[in-house]
């Protein structure tokens, strides 16, 4: 039988990963929905967005006027999230797909 301890930590866990799925759920909704507000939620204020191996643009504000650009440029944007898998360490969590 588990402690409440051991529960309390599995959903930590559960919660964790939970956000970090939103997280990218952000991330595309707010790219081609145009929606500045929840695309810059998904940042942190040093943040470093890569778009591509010369295309590296650091910091909200950059990154901000990076997908404003994109929006200027291509009429429909449609980004999806299918394959994200969470990676758990002792001190944070990150993710890839």
């Amino acid at each position: 039988m588990a402690t409440i301890e051991e529960l309390a930590r599995r959903l930590e866990r559960v919660e964790a990963e939970l956000a970090l799925r939103r997280l990218a759920h952000d991330y595309c909704i707010g790219a081609d929905h145009r929606d500045m507000p929840r695309w810059a939620s998904v940042w942190t204020a040093d943040a470093v967005w890569e778009t591509g191996p010369d295309r590296t643009f650091i910091g909200l504000d950059a990154i901000c006027a990076a997908v404003q650009s994109q929006w200027n440029t291509f009429p429909i944007m449609q980004h999806a999230t299918a394959s994200g898998c969470p990676r758990f360490r002792a001190s944070h969590m990150s993710g890839f797909s």
